[in-house]
């Protein structure tokens, strides 16, 4: 399912229909392009004739291998065709797309019974042309922001045409004929996925559900087939597994990586220690004890009874009988007696439909019955059930104060000491700067007709004149802000209903900048101001000669943290320098390294064993540690300490403990990987 198409179910049906729609028929198609890669090393994947069958229809393996080609096909996106060559080195595995394919070959044998197969040479061109190699990349201006933008157009390409058959499937020679039968394949499907889409629009609406399940089994049967059972009839023996090991088990493709372990200290330049007390966390937790470390839980009674899935007439019945019991409550009828005669609540209706005290947020009914007085009664219909709900009690229950929520609060205090210690530095930083900010300020809008330098007499005229009827109109109805969506050619301040927000005149250009400064009152300039960019209609809102310290308060404490954090850094650095220079003297061992640090309360992370192929290290901070896990493969036992390494505005010092090489894993623990991805020499 295209995403052309999802936008005109969400268009059509709304968001969340198009999600259910989406999810029964088209997932199996998109759920190719989040598949994961993986290399699979380099084995004949294609020596089988016969693979499984579907249905009565024996399946070839060289049918399964060509609709993994069409699922490749359809992942492939404009982007990548320009570098179509680089793909030759991928490699996916084939079981993890057996669904998908089970389901394509399902819908290609639905659609030749519903003589759905036939397409046109013309058809087949066209929808080719539209296939991503065959987008050509050109410039086009996006008309609302007005910039250069990459977009495509179809244009088909023999050279693309021909690099896609050659680099994006290395592993099986295709001819331009297989080619087009798979993009006829492609095409069959897609035509039947609009075929139930269409289907869909023209169903009446309390069917759509029904047919949707309907559509969905074929669906449903595809995922149930795994790859295993498919290729059930075919033997592969231990010998051909051991082949293809004994061949492969020093490569890439099955070597277990090398794997290290490192103690890295981190000097941090982030919020400086701050210290809190046991006390202060004691007394933020009672203080907050009700709003930030309880819940609500209510105690109630029910009475359900089963709820189908659209059956109105069903559900028409239920309600009636639910206020036939209501009727008898007030009677003074036994809550408990009719719970056991009538609900369908395995969990309460022996216990006289009491459900014990829960949090409201995890029954369906919770969330109206936290709302009702005790004692009150209400009928309430769910996905699951209609449902009386008779509230009997509500209470808080408190967390227990412990560890984790004690270093939460200490989290807290830190953030709120710090936010108020910034607080403090930013009103000392602008009473001692207040001179930098008395500085005339204005507010004002603008509406602006752009006149292009190169324009004759004529349009130059008419673009004045049409601005001049525009200044007419604001000046009689004082409606410029109205006007501003239709009229104006600022992208930037259109926005914004035309506002340039608060500004000093003498950032803009002079013409308009003298216009601002004469103006002694607020409101419409009376004449049209030309500037390099067109001319302005001009409003006036306010002006002020000091900027108040609400309005700055961003900028300055900014402007702090940038200070303090550059002079921890500083301090950071020296820090870290200052345990290199211990450690590089003889003797010095790791202990001495984790003793440095808890006397500097610097914390050491230990990374355990974990190899270096990620971009980072879990539990380190910052999302990224390039620098650091490149400094980390050159350490080795002779030389197991590294230089001080800054990463993500951190310094760091690794200290290498362990070292394991690469090991070739053991036969039995990795043949049935090798059955599994078919790596068959």
């Amino acid at each position: 399912m295209s995403i052309q198409t999802f936008n005109k179910l969400v268009a059509r049906y709304g968001k969340w229909s198009a999600i259910l729609i989406f999810c029964f028929v088209g997932l199996p198609m998109v759920f190719v392009f989040g598949t994961s890669f993986d290399q699979v090393g380099t084995g004949n994947l294609f020596s089988f004739s016969k693979l499984g069958k579907l249905g009565t229809k024996t399946i070839t393996q060289d049918e399964f291998e060509k609709q993994f080609i069409a699922i490749e096909m359809q992942a492939f996106t404009a982007e990548n065709a320009e570098n179509i060559g680089s793909y030759g080195v991928i490699k996916r595995r084939l079981e993890d797309f057996t669904p998908q394919i089970i389901h394509r070959l399902r819908i290609l044998m639905e659609a030749e019974n519903l003589g759905m197969n036939h397409v046109s040479a013309e058809q087949l061109r066209d929808y080719q042309m539209n296939w991503p190699p065959f987008q050509k990349k050109i410039q086009k201006r996006n008309e609302k922001t007005g910039k250069m933008e990459d977009t495509y157009k179809s244009e088909f390409s023999q050279v693309n045409y021909n690099l896609f058959i050659k680099y994006y499937i290395p592993r099986r020679p295709i001819t331009v004929i297989e080619f087009d039968k798979l993009m006829k394949d492609n095409l069959i499907i897609e035509r039947y996925y609009n075929m139930i889409i269409n289907k869909l629009v023209t169903t009446e609406k309390e069917n759509k559900m029904k047919f949707l399940a309907d559509s969905s089994k074929i669906i449903t049967k595809s995922s149930e087939v795994s790859y295993i059972q498919f290729i059930s009839d075919i033997k592969i023996t231990d010998e051909q597994i051991k082949k293809s090991y004994d061949a492969l088990k020093d490569t890439a493709a099955y070597m277990i990586p090398e794997k290290r372990q490192m103690k890295i200290a981190i000097f941090s330049s982030d919020i400086p220690t701050i210290m809190v007390s046991d006390k202060e966390i004691k007394d933020y937790f009672a203080k907050n004890k009700d709003s930030k470390y309880s819940k609500d839980e209510i105690k109630v009674q029910i009475i359900k009874l089963d709820k189908k899935i659209n059956d109105k007439e069903d559900d028409k019945k239920k309600l009636a009988q639910l206020d036939s019991i209501i009727k008898q409550l007030k009677s003074g009828a036994s809550f408990k007696k009719l719970a056991k005669e009538h609900s369908t609540d395995k969990d309460s209706k022996d216990k006289s439909g009491t459900i014990d005290f829960f949090d409201p947020f995890k029954k369906e009914y919770g969330h109206v019955a936290k709302d009702m007085k005790k004692g009150e009664i209400k009928i309430k219909t769910g996905i699951y059930g209609h449902y009386i709900v008779k509230k009997l009690a509500s209470r808080k229950k408190y967390d227990k104060f412990n560890k984790d929520i004690a270093e939460l609060i200490k989290e807290r205090i830190i953030q709120e000491k710090y936010s108020d210690s910034l607080l403090v530095d930013a009103r000392d930083l602008y009473k001692s700067t207040i001179k930098d900010y008395q500085k005339k300020e204005v507010h004002a809008s603008h509406i602006l007709i752009k006149i292009d330098k190169a324009a004759d007499d004529k349009t130059r005229k008419d673009k004045i004149a049409y601005a001049q009827k525009l200044l007419d109109e604001i000046k009689e109805k004082d409606n410029l802000k109205a006007l501003v969506a239709i009229h104006s050619e600022d992208i930037v301040s259109k926005a914004s209903n035309g506002s340039l927000g608060w500004f000093t005149p003498k950032t803009m250009v002079p013409p308009f900048a003298n216009a601002l400064i004469s103006m002694k009152e607020n409101g419409i300039y009376p004449t049209l101001v030309e500037t390099k960019y067109g001319v302005h209609i001009i409003e006036k809102h306010a002006e002020r000669n000091e900027q108040p310290f609400d309005s700055v308060k961003e900028e300055l404490i900014q402007k702090i943290k940038d200070r303090k954090k550059g002079m921890r850094k500083e301090d950071a650095k020296k820090i870290a320098q200052s345990l290199l220079t211990k450690l590089k003297k003889p003797n010095n061992t790791l202990k001495h390294f984790e003793t440095f640090n808890a006397a500097q309360k610097t914390p050491v992370y230990d990374t355990g064993l974990i190899d270096l192929k990620e971009k980072y290290i879990l539990g380190l901070p910052g999302e990224e540690h390039i620098n650091i896990i490149a400094a980390a493969k050159k350490l080795n036992d002779k030389n197991p300490l590294s230089k001080i390494i800054e990463q993500n505005d951190n310094f760091y010092v690794l200290y290498s403990v362990k070292i394991l090489p690469p090991q070739i894993p053991e036969f039995d623990s990795i043949k049935n990987k090798i059955r599994s991805c078919y790596v068959i020499r």
